[in-house]
């Protein structure tokens, strides 16, 4: 089921592939990538009310500035941006 569901993914097709940097995708291409988009659009709205803490509240793994956030990381985050 998941070879069919990827067989047409755009992004599964570079899973795969080794060596350094980026892959530009448009969303439409690959489910992935949507889902990412939806769930940063979601912490986009959760981090405009709530800060860093109420995203990492709500996600199970947070990377923020390219490293994992626990919640006290956030909230040390939080307080020095006061």
């Amino acid at each position: 089921m998941f070879d069919e569901f990827s067989a047409n993914d755009s992004f599964y097709r570079f899973i795969g592939r080794q060596g350094p940097g980026f892959i530009e995708l448009e969303s439409k291409e690959s489910y992935y990538i949507q889902a990412a988009d939806f769930a940063a659009g979601i912490a986009s709205d959760i981090y405009g009310s709530q800060k860093l803490t109420g995203v990492v509240e709500r996600f199970e793994y947070v990377t923020f500035n390219g490293r994992r956030v626990s919640l006290a990381d956030a909230e040390e985050q939080v307080r020095s941006e006061q």
